[in-house]
């Protein structure tokens, strides 16, 4: 994966990844690792939102995108993030330390949060017919 210590980069996406013990993006790690190592140093800042629109939206012509099972991974990444995102913003309000996190992920207006939740809703049927393809049907 180059020149960045491996052990800490693997220990970094594992604590990302959290819960998800059955999942790993194998097919990142393998065929682009490059766009996992973007993944992992965006993963807490204001660009992973925008990073990961760019990997799923349609590609300007001469390029086809991803392959299905790296857009699959890509895809249970994006849910993962928005969980953890979640996770991050009941934490900053429950904690009573709140006010010392980053307040900027509870300042999104209502259409943000609606056009959030439709992104999620597309990735998902998305990653439904990617998977259903990759079944044969």
């Amino acid at each position: 994966m180059g020149k960045i210590d491996e052990q800490a980069f693997s220990d970094q996406l594992a604590s990302y990844l959290g819960y998800r013990k059955d999942f790993y993006p194998v097919v990142l790690e393998m065929r682009f690792p490059h766009v996992l190592q973007r993944l992992v140093a965006l993963w807490e800042t204001d660009g992973m939102e925008t990073f990961l629109r760019s990997l799923t939206l349609p590609q300007s012509s001469g390029n086809q995108g991803f392959p299905a099972d790296a857009l699959a991974e890509i895809l249970e990444i994006k849910k993962v993030y928005a969980d953890w995102r979640q996770s991050q913003i009941k934490l900053t309000e429950t904690s009573p330390f709140g006010h010392l996190f980053d307040l900027d992920l509870l300042s999104a207006n209502e259409d943000d949060k609606a056009s959030n939740n439709e992104a999620l809703t597309d990735s998902t049927i998305l990653l439904e017919k990617v998977s259903a393809l990759r079944r044969g049907l």
